[in-house]
């Protein structure tokens, strides 16, 4: 699991990642600066590997995954050249050990603007074919854990995007092994709400009652 490590948030979430051994955390960023900033907040980063993406020592992973940018996306404009400046980032470089198999996710956020971050995702990872894109936000409440989607991309979903977002976030409940019982709320109380995205919802649910039926 990759932190991008230049918030000291970020260092405490992997300190207790690795105590209650949730994962193995591998933090980005100058560790000169990690450490400094460890010590002032008493963190304890003992096992914890940090990687320093923009030093010498690293330029051979970045150079194969620029290589590997590049060829996947030479159609789409990004050349060898742009992709080795890419990989100082630490965005890109993350998704490329995510997309490589040297890490299972990536944990970022604190600082970057979202919409840089979703870029640098859909660049290296991208979207399974046919699939909407969507953002899910999980919420740890005294009744449980919620799951909400889409919460961030799809304005105003038609009604096949509905049903794409409900089976994304169908399977990544079950990821986090949880068994998924789902309702699909609008801003619309009883047909009050004639927008596109209401009227989306009501169609999901009328075709769900005959089902039953």
């Amino acid at each position: 699991m990759l932190f991008r490590s230049n918030h000291v948030n970020m260092l405490k979430a992997a300190e207790m990642a690795l105590a209650e051994k949730i994962c193995y955390p591998i933090l980005l960023g100058n560790e000169e600066k990690i450490a400094k900033t460890a010590l002032e907040n008493d963190i304890d980063l003992t096992g914890i590997e940090i990687i320093n993406l923009r030093h010498d020592r690293e330029e051979k992973r970045r150079i194969e995954f620029a290589r590997y940018l590049s060829e996947k996306k030479s159609r789409e404009g990004i050349s060898y050249n742009e992709a080795v400046e890419k990989m100082y980032e630490r965005n890109y470089f993350g998704m490329m050990m995510v997309e490589t198999g040297q890490a299972d996710a990536l944990i970022t956020g604190v600082y970057s603007n979202y919409s840089d971050t979703i870029k640098a995702a859909r660049d290296i990872i991208g979207v399974r074919k046919g699939k909407t894109i969507a953002a899910m936000q999980i919420l740890n409440t005294k009744k449980g854990t919620l799951f909400l989607a889409d919460t961030l991309f799809t304005r105003n979903p038609t009604t096949e995007e509905l049903v794409e977002i409900t089976k994304l976030t169908h399977e990544a409940v079950r990821f986090f092994a949880h068994d998924p019982v789902i309702a699909m709320l609008s801003c619309s109380n009883f047909g009050s709400e004639e927008s596109p995205g209401a009227q989306s919802i009501t169609k999901i649910g009328r075709a769900s009652c005959r089902e039953r039926v």
